[in-house]
């Protein structure tokens, strides 16, 4: 459980705290911020707000947090704007190792991510190894080609047109040096934590893509499952393959008109 902290005499009783708390659990109170309950999520608004840094978090790593210079702005509208247009999926990767200080960064990106109701409720897989990287891919892709055949109960095949796929080695996995893969509760929370590790490791130079095909199987079959130590009530959400691209791209490439409802 979170516990709210507030240092009365760095508290000048300014209010801020108050208008920000998502829960609505502050009040002023002889002329200090006051916890009126016990449901804080430790989303940290109050941290952040605080004019006197008079507030914490006693079950978290304070000494993480980051003092923003006055003017701080994130990053150039349209430098962002161009990351995401050039953004592609890249398959074909150099066989460097990536430097675990490159991954821990990656990780920092997703751990930072704002998840629904702060549940941080996203949990990492990692694996940095070429070997085993093709070892679990294998439960993957067996399964795949032991389903090549099989149909539902209306008669239609249950891999549809990758009934005719080639599901061979490093189909899936492409040689990437590093995989990683989200678990959690909540979808939404994984996905976006996802996103997150997905632009860092761009703007480290890596390329990245999202292995769809395995994590269809990662929850279905109960080997995988295990290996994974995909529990109950877990789903294996995201899957990245990540390396050194061993391709460029020239340019940006169109997309459909966005579908917009003005309302």
């Amino acid at each position: 459980m979170n516990k709210l902290i507030i240092d009365k005499d760095k508290c000048i009783g300014c209010g801020i705290c108050v208008t920000d708390c998502v829960r609505n659990i502050l009040e002023l109170k002889d002329g200090k911020a006051n916890l009126v309950d016990n449901t804080c999520i430790g989303c940290g608004h109050c941290i952040a707000v605080c004019p006197t840094n008079a507030v914490r978090l006693d079950n978290l790593d304070m000494d993480e947090v980051i003092e923003l210079p006055s003017g701080f702005t994130k990053v150039d509208p349209e430098d962002f704007l161009m990351t995401i247009k050039t953004s592609r999926s890249v398959r074909q990767f150099k066989a460097n190792e990536i430097d675990k200080e490159v991954i821990e960064k990656i990780l920092e990106a997703g751990r930072f991510t704002a998840t629904a109701q702060n549940k941080q409720d996203v949990s990492y897989i990692v694996i940095d190894n070429l070997e085993k990287n093709r070892e679990i891919e294998k439960l993957a892709l067996d399964d795949y080609n032991r389903l090549k055949t099989v149909k539902d109960d209306k008669g239609n095949y249950v891999l549809g047109p990758y009934r005719y796929a080639d599901f061979h080695e490093d189909f899936l996995f492409k040689k990437a040096p590093l995989l990683i893969m989200t678990k959690s509760t909540h979808a939404l929370n994984a996905g976006l934590a996802t996103k997150s590790m997905e632009l860092m490791a761009e703007a480290m130079g890596l390329g990245v893509f999202h292995v769809g095909l395995f994590t269809i199987r990662a929850n279905a079959n109960e080997e995988l499952k295990s290996v994974l130590d995909i529990q109950v009530g877990e789903e294996l959400v995201t899957c990245l393959a990540i390396g050194y691209p061993n391709i460029e791209y020239k340019r940006t490439v169109p997309r459909e008109k966005a579908n917009i409802n003005w309302i």
